[in-house]
């Protein structure tokens, strides 16, 4: 998500086979059709927007699963929608492709990262940017292959990594920056739940950047960096490598979650877990949607211009679900809805 054509408005960005699809959003929970870039990859797994060469205007990175191997690949955006396909980096091997981005060795240009297998082993590859859309090749920097973090969790302004093992794995590991663009050696931490994303956010109030792995897991800091097991939401079944959207939905004060509960291979449903303060939840609302599909994306804005947040869904194959929220309680949620038909295209096999 981000305003791609600079109107103040906020955007989506979709990838799909062949294209990457943008909907300008006209400010009022509803979106155009969407412009399309055509690339030359096929199967996305990951993409975040960012301004990659500092000319004021939102890129994307996308990861792209092929054979065996995950390039990832910079979209350069022209301020109006439409991206120009810059360079490629990678490989990395076999799976993963989830992307963070941080300015990780303080240079002013953004640099990302991209876990991926490495040598049998998770391995988290680091590309430090030159300020101009292109990036230079770094080592294997943190073990993981899991949806990866960026965040400052020991509060000495550098920037440190949370990362996944993968694998079906319930642990993350979490490494300090030295503010160079190195790491130093990970500590790991059980979730006691199988763990294939993390986020960040201050879920407690108390300035300290906290955890949440797609368990759904809170891990709390202490302000050092250290974490404790704290509040546990056990899904039904989430599905591996799922977004987390966090953000205030309720406008209670108080921040609450979306995840995607993947049911069967034909079911999924979107799970929101309503805030209750310091970091625990309320058991999830649940609202199915729909099968057959495949739901993966999620992210969560204000796209009606009104304060209030929403929820938006990517689905695979053909349908992106907007869903604005209207109103929120522990008992009721209502929504505005818009779909818009995509070509179909297929989950990547490897």
């Amino acid at each position: 998500m981000g305003d791609f054509n600079g109107d103040g408005k906020l955007d989506v960005a979709v990838g799909e086979s062949g294209t990457v699809d943008v909907y300008l959003g006209n400010g009022d929970g509803t979106f155009q059709k969407p412009i399309q870039t055509n690339v030359s990859f096929t199967f996305p797994v990951a993409l975040l927007a960012a301004d990659l060469n500092n000319d004021g205007k939102l890129d994307l990175l996308v990861s792209n699963a092929g054979e065996q191997v995950v390039i990832t690949t910079v979209l350069l955006g022209d301020g109006s929608g439409r991206f120009t396909q810059g360079a490629s980096y990678g490989p990395t091997d076999d799976t993963g492709g989830y992307l963070a981005v941080g300015d990780f060795n303080r240079d002013g240009n953004l640099d990302f990262v991209v876990s991926g297998q490495s040598s049998g082993g998770g391995g988290t590859r680091e590309f430090l940017g030159n300020g101009d859309g292109t990036f230079r090749s770094a080592n294997v920097v943190v073990d993981g292959l899991g949806v990866p973090v960026g965040g400052d969790f020991n509060g000495d302004g550098k920037l440190d990594l949370a990362v996944p093992i993968g694998f079906g794995d319930s642990h993350i590991t979490v490494s300090f920056g030295n503010g160079d663009g190195t790491f130093q050696g990970g500590v790991s931490y059980d979730t006691e739940l199988v763990a294939s994303a993390v986020t960040a956010a201050d879920l407690s109030g108390d300035g300290k950047l906290d955890l949440i792995t797609d368990g759904v897991v809170v891990l709390l800091n202490d302000g050092s960096g250290t974490f404790s097991l704290g509040a546990t939401v056990p899904l039904d079944n989430q599905g591996p490598n799922e977004p987390i959207g966090v953000g205030e939905l309720t406008g209670g004060g108080q921040l609450d979650l979306a995840v995607v509960d993947e049911l069967s291979a034909s079911q999924q449903r979107l799970s929101v877990l309503l805030g209750s303060g310091k970091g625990k939840f309320q058991n999830p609302l649940n609202f199915d949607l729909g099968a057959p599909q495949y739901f993966g994306g999620l992210g969560i804005g204000d796209f009606g211009g009104t304060g209030a947040l929403g929820i938006v869904v990517a689905g695979d194959p053909g349908l992106l679900f907007v869903q604005s929220v209207a109103s929120m309680s522990p008992t009721s949620l209502s929504f505005g809805n818009q779909a818009w038909a995509l070509r179909a295209s297929r989950r990547p096999t490897r």
